[in-house]
This record gives C-alpha cells, sequence and structure tokens, in this order.
C-alpha cells in the first residue's frame, strides 16, 4: 500500500515464491506473506527493521546459494555500497556489506544469477552515452571483483533496465 516497494522471491527456501515488501521509510521495515502453493497463508509477517531505508534500494536474489533468497540493497549516490541481509527461512540476519563502490551516484543496479553457478549476482547500469553493463559475481560470502563489463550499449540514454527489482 502507498509508497511500499513489493518484490517476489522464495525467501523460506520451500520452492515457492513468496511476497515482499519494504517500507523503506526511516525504520525500513520489511514484511513477508509466504506462499504455500495455492495461497498466501499470512497477512504479512514482519521480517526485520532498518532493511532498506531512504533511498536505498532493495532487490531479492539467493546471493548465498543456499535456496532462499536474500535482501540485496544498493546505497547508490556517493557510498555505492552493496548490504546483503541473508534470509533465515524465518527472517533476515544482520546486513554485512559484500562491496563498496558499486552502483555508483545514478547507475541503474539489479540482481540476476549470470554466470549460472546458482548464486545472484549485481549488476548496474550506466546508462547515457556510455550504456556499459558491469557484473559482480557472489561466490557466497561476498562480490568479488569491482565491475567486470559484460556489455556496451545496453540501455543507453535514458532506457530504464531493473532485472529483479521492484
Amino acid at each position: 500500500a502507498g509508497t511500499e516497494t513489493p518484490a517476489v522471491g522464495d525467501v523460506d527456501g520451500d520452492g515457492r515464491d513468496d511476497i515482499v515488501t519494504f517500507l523503506q521509510g526511516v525504520g525500513g521495515a520489511v514484511y513477508v506473506s509466504l506462499s504455500d502453493g495455492s495461497r498466501f497463508v499470512q497477512h504479512a509477517w514482519k521480517w526485520g527493521d532498518g532493511v532498506a531505508t531512504g533511498s536505498q534500494l532493495p532487490a531479492l536474489a539467493d546471493v548465498t546459494g543456499d535456496g532462499r533468497d536474500d535482501v540485496v540493497v544498493f546505497t547508490r549516490g556517493a557510498s555505492a555500497d552493496v548490504l546483503v541481509r541473508p534470509s533465515t527461512g524465518g527472517g533476515f540476519g544482520a546486513a554485512a556489506t559484500w562491496h563498496g563502490n558499486f552502483a555508483i551516484g545514478a547507475e541503474l543496479p539489479g540482481v540476476g544469477d549470470f554466470d549460472g553457478d546458482g548464486r545472484g549476482d549485481a549488476v548496474t547500469y550506466t546508462r547515457g552515452s556510455a550504456a556499459d553493463a558491469y557484473v559482480s559475481l557472489s561466490d557466497g560470502s561476498r562480490l568479488v571483483q569491482n565491475g567486470w563489463r559484460w556489455s556496451d550499449q545496453i540501455a543507453p540514454g535514458s532506457d530504464l533496465p531493473r532485472p529483479s527489482l521492484p
């Protein structure tokens, strides 16, 4: 409702996608409605606070490789950190910085499994005239490089690529 940011992913590891919503205001609360395969079984359980606040961009991907989608938060701007809050199957754990200096300024970040190893990776699009896409691969505990140029002339100008972002 309102300004909440919705997302879809399997956060409890049962093979079924659940609904996740981020209340990005001051408290940064996140709520989850689990799927039982035929319906959502409750009206949004609170799975954490301080998850993605203000203008931070949250995404869901299994970056740890344990079968549960984790919260990946892009701070962007000058700090340009990538924070991960791993799913415990019943909540989201403490935030850890997995990468600094990624998705800088107004670049548009996202997540996806770009190398096919079963772990979510980070991507950022420079857009504009350069229109490059940079990927940082997950090793299950961090994003391992500053950004590997995977493509150029993708999402030029003001195009809005948003893989796996709400």
